[in-house]
Formats: C-alpha cells, sequence, structure tokens
C-alpha cells in the first residue's frame, strides 16, 4: 500500500497517569467519510513524482470501482478497489499525453465522481 500522511488527520493524544508519567503519540486517521482527494495530472516518466495517479481516500471502500476512459469513450484503465495505482499505461504500453476521464464509483448511495486526468512527460 502507498503511504500518503498528507490525506490524513493527525491529532496529538497525549496520556499522563496518576504518577505524572507522560506519553506522548501522533496518531493518523485517514479523511475517508467522503472525503476524496483525486489528482488531476499523471506524469509516468519516471522521475518519481506524479508517476502514477492517486486518489486518496478509498482506502476505507475496498469495492470502488474506478474506470479511467479515452476521449472516445474506451476504457483504458478499470480496477475494483484501488490497491494498485494506475501507471498511465494500456496494455501494458504508455498513453499518448492527453486528457482522460474518469468515473470513481465509491459508495452506490452516492453520484459517482467524474472528471478528467491529465497525462503530460515534462
Amino acid at each position: 500500500m502507498f503511504n500518503r500522511p498528507h490525506f490524513y488527520r493527525s491529532y496529538t493524544v497525549t496520556v499522563t497517569d496518576d504518577n505524572g508519567c507522560v506519553f506522548k503519540r501522533d496518531v493518523f486517521v485517514p479523511l475517508v467519510d467522503g472525503c476524496i482527494f483525486i489528482a488531476e495530472l499523471i506524469s509516468p516518466n519516471g522521475d518519481g513524482a506524479n508517476d502514477t495517479w492517486f486518489i486518496g481516500g478509498l482506502e476505507g471502500y475496498a469495492n470502488a470501482k474506478v474506470q479511467v476512459l479515452s476521449r472516445w469513450g474506451q476504457i483504458v484503465f478499470e480496477s475494483t478497489g484501488y490497491s494498485t495505482p494506475w501507471d498511465g499505461k494500456y496494455q501494458n504500453e504508455y498513453l499518448p499525453p492527453a486528457d482522460y476521464y474518469f468515473v470513481v464509483q465509491y459508495d452506490e448511495e452516492r453520484d459517482p465522481i467524474t472528471g478528467v486526468v491529465t497525462i503530460a512527460y515534462e
């Protein structure tokens, strides 16, 4: 699983016992409960920045359905859950730079999230 602590809320918990001993610990709570972040850009050029498409907040939705479509409506990526982020490939080949359209259905009681993700190689 990938670690994205900036999509978690951080709390510092402090416990003091009867002897005055203090224990502090930072706790990270995922922003789930409808707080979904979907990156608008992927640049799969191997530089380690934005090489895969990040969707934050789906960790609590194991049955989430994610689709990415070309401008002609062809499905170029599809998954149930999002444990392996999309790397900008279709049939093991990198897609050309362009806008692609996505549909994320993470909760059957909510409307799907739709939008555009752009592939750029700069």
